[in-house]
């Protein structure tokens, strides 16, 4: 079974589906009343994680990566609402069970939890600009690719993250064009 997850076109599809159930699971949150069925929030955020799991046990580098972003969330208060802390306390245990413990996993994980909470934070507060660069996350793709340059397995952290980041933002623009508002 870990070899079929491990296989790269099953980490990228469970990546983009991560993406998906994301972001349906924040316009949950923000147009349940109008748009989604009761109980939305905890569905989307139960397959965010079942999915987020599929891809950490598929591959270490990956749950490195998904560790230093969900300590980010963790430092930034962005698991604010029960479907994310469904999703968050999954994505942790499975983590915690495969537990990435070699040098590179390392890297990764304090990389991207500066990267991300940085970024995040100068977002949030207005002292840079939300531009494609953050929006996209454009700053762990540039982390990313110098890694790529040391280590070359990281390759599969690039491809599986922009599958989640394409899968979040066609959710995010379906929502747009739903007109479901976000907070």
């Amino acid at each position: 079974m870990i070899e079929f997850l491990s296989t790269p076109s099953i980490l990228i599809l469970f990546a983009f589906l991560t993406g998906i159930f994301t972001k349906l699971a924040d316009l949950a949150i923000d147009g349940k009343k109008k748009h989604f069925f009761r109980g939305a929030e905890y569905i989307f955020g139960l397959l965010w994680g079942l999915f987020a799991v599929l891809v950490v046990l598929g591959n270490l580098l990956i749950a490195a990566f998904y560790l230093g972003i969900l300590l980010s969330w963790i430092a930034r208060y962005k698991l604010d609402h029960y479907g994310h802390t469904i999703a968050g306390t999954i994505l942790f245990f499975a983590i915690y069970w495969v537990h990435p413990s070699e040098t590179i996993h390392y890297i990764i994980i304090v990389g991207t939890f500066v990267l991300f909470t940085l970024f995040g934070y100068m977002a949030r507060h207005k002292i840079i600009k939300n531009t494609c660069f953050t929006k996209y996350n454009i700053h762990s793709f540039i982390f990313l690719g110098i890694l790529t340059i040391l280590y070359k397995e990281t390759w599969i952290i690039i491809i599986a993250s922009l599958a989640n980041v394409l899968g979040y933002h066609a959710i995010k623009k379906w929502g747009k064009k739903r007109k479901i508002e976000e907070n």
